[in-house]
């Protein structure tokens, strides 16, 4: 805006790693989104889309392609990590099993389930067909919006949630002190009982004072905490794990979060919304050491010189060192005649 350019961050550290990881990984991992329920866009350049998430993933030494699961029920060989970001329609059978196959051998998932309601049907959300994929590993999720007047944004509704509440995980290592902000979500929780051989815990939560709003045919007009809405802290997002999976040596993992929007274009750069995505990314892909570097915060130096300052560091650049430059000049050369 006319002003002199300043230095924010330094994220020479992400660049180091980076390129680390390029010459010490013997493979890139392979990261496939799917497509064919009207899933966040990966290519383009949209508010909505996944670009940003992209370009973070391929620095992180990443490849990216798209599964069209509707056309090739199998999920594509050599996948290290599907992410499934924001459907809008619900998946099939043949390939909800395609990703529970994927899952029992090992592999690794990342659901962003946005609370996506019904066409015409005013209260009653999408069924995703997830269902089973959930449920092996004791995750729940709601049908619900959650709403925390306690962590709001101002000129934002209640249905924008800044979370600030952070279970200790290696997903939330980098959250600690920082907010992640979430347009609109609904809860993902876990079941009393996780199932044989499952372990799970929720990585983000709201307040005591949020809830879970159950009433969804009156949002526009009537939110209020009441018995039938789940009571807080509310769950937003989870972590889970098995054992080694059938004729694999690798535990399936699993990160579930209630919202596709914070890791959007247009919300990504919010808050710590980067490191929520890329420390779910390294966990699951079994680097955790390798959680993404926060860039470092720098201090505006300024240097003031005074005429003479500038004056004496002319005549010292201008005279002085050429004149030591023709000296040690002359003396080599002296030196030679003789």
């Amino acid at each position: 805006m006319g002003g002199e350019p300043a230095l924010k961050a330094f994220k020479g550290e992400q660049e180091f790693t980076a390129a680390i990881l390029t010459v010490t990984q013997e493979k890139s991992p392979k990261v496939v989104f799917t497509k064919g329920h009207g899933e966040r866009a990966v290519q383009g350049r949209s508010r909505d889309g996944l670009e940003r998430v992209v370009e973070a993933l391929k620095q992180d030494n990443c490849t990216v392609e798209e599964w069209d699961s509707l056309v090739d029920q199998k999920v594509p060989a050599k996948t290290d990590l599907v992410v499934v970001a924001g459907p809008r329609t619900g998946f099939t059978f043949p390939e909800t099993d395609a990703l529970k196959a994927y899952l029992a051998e090992g592999g690794r998932a990342l659901l962003l389930l946005d609370p996506e309601f019904a066409p015409g049907s005013g209260n009653r959300m999408v069924d995703l067909g997830l269902g089973p994929v959930l449920d092996a590993f004791g995750v729940r999720l709601g049908d619900d919006i959650v709403v925390d007047p306690k962590n709001a944004l101002p000129l934002m509704g209640p249905e924008t949630v800044v979370a600030r509440s952070f279970r200790s995980h290696t997903v939330t290592r980098l959250l600690e002190g920082l907010p992640v902000v979430f347009p609109v979500i609904r809860s993902v929780g876990l079941v009393d009982k996780l199932p044989a051989g499952v372990t799970a815990t929720v990585l983000i939560e709201t307040s005591a004072d949020g809830w879970g709003e159950t009433n969804l045919a009156d949002l526009e007009t009537k939110v209020e905490k009441d018995d039938r809405d789940l009571a807080g802290p509310v769950p937003l997002a989870v972590a889970a794990e098995t054992g080694a999976g059938t004729g694999s040596a690798m535990k399936a993992r699993l990160v579930v979060v209630g919202d596709a929007d914070f890791a959007s274009t247009g919300g990504i750069a919010n808050a710590a919304n980067l490191y929520l995505l890329t420390s779910s990314v390294n966990w699951l892909l079994d680097r955790e050491s390798l959680v993404s570097i926060p860039p470092k915060s720098t201090d505006q130096v300024a240097v003031v010189l005074s005429r003479g300052d500038i004056a004496r560091i002319t005549l010292f650049v201008l005279l002085i060192l050429p004149a030591c430059a023709i000296g040690l000049g002359i003396v080599v050369w002296l030196k030679r005649r003789r």
